[in-house]
């Protein structure tokens, strides 16, 4: 996880259900890093509540974006403030040869309705296009899996949740890596 900001500031990264916390301090113009080992950060299965969701507070704002990398793959993404988050998302995935397409629901909130139209089978035997709801709390993480593409899945929540939608290997083109 980096982090930056304009101004000097510091916080915690903290991941509640690992019991995992990591105190930081940045320097304006200076990036800090914070390593979170895979074991404690990465889901697991799918169609499963995890305590696994990265909490950061800071005395000032940050900006942050989270990078998972190993030989031969990478992943990043921004990771949007609380008070940025939607209620209502569609997913944007891939399908690749081989992996799962999948998307990760996270609560900001206890009691979290989340409504999830999926637009493939998922690997938990929820259908296509028939919706079904789940309840979270804050800190809970959620990912849905499917052999095909989940690429315009809904996403409706009662609360602010962040999303994010991927593959767990995306060879572009297919059969490249």
């Amino acid at each position: 996880v980096y982090l930056s900001s304009p101004t000097q500031t510091s916080g915690t990264l903290t991941i509640p259900g690992a019991a995992f916390e990591q105190s930081f301090s940045i320097e304006p113009g200076v990036c800090a890093l914070i390593r979170v080992p895979s074991w404690i950060g990465m889901a697991r299965s799918s169609e499963a509540i995890e305590r696994r969701a990265i909490h950061i507070e800071s005395a000032d704002t940050v900006a942050c974006f989270a990078l998972n990398y190993s030989k031969q793959t990478a992943d990043a993404s921004v990771i949007l403030p609380t008070k940025a988050l939607g209620r209502e998302y569609r997913i944007i995935a891939y399908t690749p040869a081989g992996y799962p397409s999948e998307c990760m629901i996270v609560a900001t909130m206890d009691s979290t309705q989340v409504e999830i139209t999926p637009s493939a089978a998922t690997l938990a035997g929820h259908h296509t296009d028939m919706p079904f709801t789940i309840s979270l709390s804050r800190g809970d993480e959620y990912q849905v899996q499917s052999d095909g593409d989940l690429t315009g899945t809904r996403i409706i929540s009662s609360r602010p949740v962040a999303v994010f939608g991927g593959s767990a290997c995306a060879s572009i083109p297919p059969g490249s890596a």
